[in-house]
């Protein structure tokens, strides 16, 4: 994030955007969208953590590697 933010304070808000939107996501899959409880709603709650962050990491990586060429 550091790379493709103009500075500091940019790269905060996009890291505080991700993980709230993260955590909203991962808590509306684990509580709404499923019948978990225990174990696996931490677990259904980490993959709809990541599935917000995997695809930002892929295109920075992919921007990054644009950049690099």
């Amino acid at each position: 994030i550091p790379f493709h933010t103009a500075n500091a304070r940019h790269a905060l808000i996009a890291r505080l955007i991700l993980a709230v939107v993260g955590v909203a996501f991962g808590i509306a899959l684990a509580t709404t969208y499923t019948d978990t409880q225990g174990w696996l709603a931490v677990v259904v709650f980490l993959a709809g953590f990541g599935v917000v962050h995997v695809p930002a990491a892929a295109i920075l990586f992919l921007k990054r590697k644009r950049q690099e060429a």
